[in-house]
């Protein structure tokens, strides 16, 4: 499993500071966050105010961990997966929220409920940017004896720590724009401090702060310039530099510290030469006012989906025998850079963590293969330090995708709120594979490297008894694949590993950890259950994934050999009075791909008489999940999907968390006992609204099926 990186090889890159001399010249900013005891906390996101996650506890390390059994499990609820919430513990009590914004307070040593909210979200205003328009949440803040959830269409909801009643709430953004939030805010002096995602879709990225007691808005700072103004294309509306993941706060300066993302149109760069200032980046800005300090960005004219969107650590190294405050950031294009705290300037990076690159190729028309793809290199799981080894821990992905770039004049017809990717990308052919790698805090050198069979993206964790845990695995899109998501535990030292829980779900998630009473606990989200272990727990066994459903059946699949070819989607019989559609989802780069067999916006309508037998076969030859159902209106919410032509068909199994390329097909099936105007829809949240939707039309004066194509419609109905 673990490769170490051998001294001839290292003295060849110049060479690299050995773990234990590294560990004498580096620090933690302020100090470690928790001290031993019978009980030791992780109250905040990131572990400790500097977002290391590095815990000083060691009942559990490199001698025992191999009896690490399992304490409790939890389930995140029906039609819930790829959990990616980074749970909190504070005076015995664990907090963590569910995909859809719940927040649970259990017993962190039993599991028993003690509290529980659910707040009324509308998840149904977020568009198709990054994430796919899936929702999710990353966790709460905790803060002054109120737990703080923000929710998927912008929210900001303060509860009572002790009883989760809820106090007051505020709106961080108008949800109608397009903008949704994941990850949690940052507390610092009375200010709750958080970014804006979704500049996939055009929207410009932000960082704002409100009144910790009241949700004021106290200042809000734009990363990037309106349309039109500075490197801003002037056709079109694009955005970019959101802020995914919590911010950092150097608590003795009063700095705030964020990740950026991408400049949108995500793959045409030609259109905003340059650096794009503020994407890609990390960005300092002074946590009173939002005045912007300084950036540097990690990558210039990003066309590949690039994002710097991890949150950044915050640690002190010795240089020249004079300690400096540094911050750690990486990229999704494969490298961890090391920068002064005080002014970005760039003191060193690591080599690139996977096996090879393939030069970063622009987008075309016909479609280029790049490695790494949008989903890295690194992904948004965050990365841990350990003060003792001074190591810095990096997961990896090895994957290449093909991307294609769109019509200029596509993209210049952009609207804020539709996807913005300038194009489409797929996964490319091959295996995927993923990495876990230890680089040197202070000169950015890799110290060792531990392949993995499946890529990581969940980040990892870091104690005291020299141990580091993460986690591996891939979203399942099959019912019967063959899964081997694990959760590691290794040498923090060297990087041997000493245990390794083979949960059978993809882990999406950082596991954390916490003492109470005396007994350590590791917890971690995985798929859709939180585990949580401990020394002399019941054996672990493989959990049964939460896979979409795909529906197959053969039996009910028309033998088409016997009907007309109406086009090239379209069959139809009319002695039986039988039409086939085979809908293809993203089956080309319009509309970024969220389309139906290349329709959008309501571009086709599928005319089909009254009376017939209406079979949809539908599969996805996107990378990204989509989803076909039946809806009577396109209000949001979607209501009326189920029967709306009389049959519980109408609907498949997995309407909003929909299937990829591959999982096979999907087949929906009914009667049209009822004229009018109906529509095919995209189940996943944020993707009719982007655009993935046409129209069905059911009437007696159709005489036989046919698709009819006009133009697409700009704006959602």
């Amino acid at each position: 499993m673990k490769q170490r990186v051998r001294r001839r090889a290292v003295l060849a890159l110049g060479g690299v500071v050995a773990a234990g001399a590294a560990a004498l010249s580096i620090a933690l900013a302020g100090g470690a966050s928790a001290a031993g005891g019978p009980s030791v906390d992780w109250p905040y996101w990131g572990g400790t105010t500097q977002a290391t996650r590095y815990a000083n506890i060691n009942q559990i390390n490199t001698t025992n961990v191999s009896k690490l059994g399992v304490a409790f499990t939890l389930k995140a609820g029906p039609n819930q997966v790829g959990w990616e919430t980074d749970p909190q513990e504070v005076g015995g009590v664990l907090y963590y929220t569910t995909p859809t914004d719940q927040v649970f307070a259990v017993n962190a040593t039993t599991g028993k409920k003690i509290w529980e909210y659910t707040p009324k979200v509308n998840f149904f205003l977020a568009i198709a940017g990054g994430g796919g328009g899936v929702p999710n949440s990353r966790g709460v803040t905790i803060a002054n004896g109120k737990v703080y959830d923000l929710t998927f269409d912008d929210q900001l909801i303060a509860l009572q720590q002790s009883t989760g009643e809820k106090l007051w709430s505020a709106r961080i953004a108008n949800a109608n724009n397009g903008i949704s939030e994941s990850a949690p805010g940052t507390i610092w002096n009375g200010e709750y401090i958080v970014g804006g995602a979704e500049s996939d879709a055009g929207i410009r990225g932000s960082v704002q702060a409100f009144n910790a007691n009241n949700g004021k808005l106290l200042w809000r700072t734009w990363l990037v310039p309106k349309p039109g103004q500075g490197w801003m294309p002037k056709t079109g509306e694009h955005g970019g530099g959101d802020v995914w993941m919590p911010p950092t706060i150097d608590t003795k300066t009063g700095t705030v510290f964020v990740g950026t993302g991408n400049p949108s149109p995500d793959e045409n760069a030609k259109i905003r030469p340059g650096c794009n200032k503020w994407t890609n980046a990390t960005v300092a800005l002074n946590a009173k006012t939002g005045k912007l300090e300084w950036g540097h960005s990690e990558f210039c004219n990003d066309a590949w989906d690039y994002d710097s969107h991890q949150a950044p650590l915050l640690y002190t190294i010795t240089q020249n025998g004079t300690s400096v405050p540094v911050v750690g950031q990486v990229n999704k294009s494969g490298y961890f850079s090391i920068l002064n705290e005080q002014t970005g300037k760039l003191i060193t990076k690591s080599p690139y963590v996977e096996p090879f690159s393939i030069p970063h190729r622009a987008p075309n028309a016909k479609g280029v293969k790049v490695c790494p793809g949008p989903t890295g290199g690194i992904e948004f799981g965050p990365t841990s330090m350990n003060p003792q080894t001074g190591l810095a821990y990096v997961q990896g992905e090895n994957e290449c995708y093909i991307y294609t770039l769109q019509s200029a004049k596509q993209t210049a017809t952009h609207h804020t709120g539709q996807p913005d990717f300038g194009g489409s990308f797929a996964p490319a052919p091959g295996k995927f594979t993923g990495s876990f790698d230890a680089i040197n805090a202070t000169t950015g050198k890799i110290a060792w490297k531990d392949p993995l069979p499946m890529p990581a993206e969940g980040g990892s964790m870091t104690t005291s008894g020299n141990l580091v845990f993460f986690g591996d695995g891939e979203t399942p899109t099959s019912p019967k694949a063959k899964l081997q998501g694990a959760l590691y535990a290794a040498n923090a030292t060297n990087g041997k590993v000493l245990w390794k829980a083979n949960l059978g779900v993809p882990i999406t998630a950082a596991p954390m950890t916490y003492e109470v009473n005396g007994v350590q606990y590791v917890a971690l989200a995985a798929d859709s259950d939180l585990v949580v272990f401990k020394l002399g727990g019941t054996k672990v066994k493989t959990l049964k994934p939460n896979v979409p459903q795909v529906s197959t059946p053969k039996s009910n699949l028309p033998k088409l050999a016997t009907f007309k070819k109406a086009g090239p989607y379209e069959w139809y019989k009319a002695s039986t009075k039988q039409v086939v559609y085979k809908m293809v989802g993203g089956v080309s780069g319009k509309n970024s791909g969220f389309n139906y067999d290349g329709y959008y916006g309501g571009q086709a309508n599928f005319e089909v008489p009254l009376g017939w037998s209406v079979t949809l076969e539908f599969s996805n030859a996107s990378g990204v999940p989509h989803s076909l159902e039946i809806t009577d209106s396109l209000k949001l919410p979607l209501k009326g999907i189920v029967n709306a032509f009389g049959a519980p068909q109408a609907v498949p199994a997995n309407p909003v968390a929909g299937v990829k390329k591959g999982a096979g097909i999907q087949v929906i099936s009914y009667s049209t006992t009822k004229s009018g105007q109906y529509y095919l829809v995209c189940g996943v949240i944020g993707h009719a609204k982007a655009g993935m939707w046409d129209r069905m039309t059911v009437s007696s004066s159709v005489k036989t099926p046919k698709i009819v194509v006009g133009k697409p419609t700009k704006k959602f109905p």
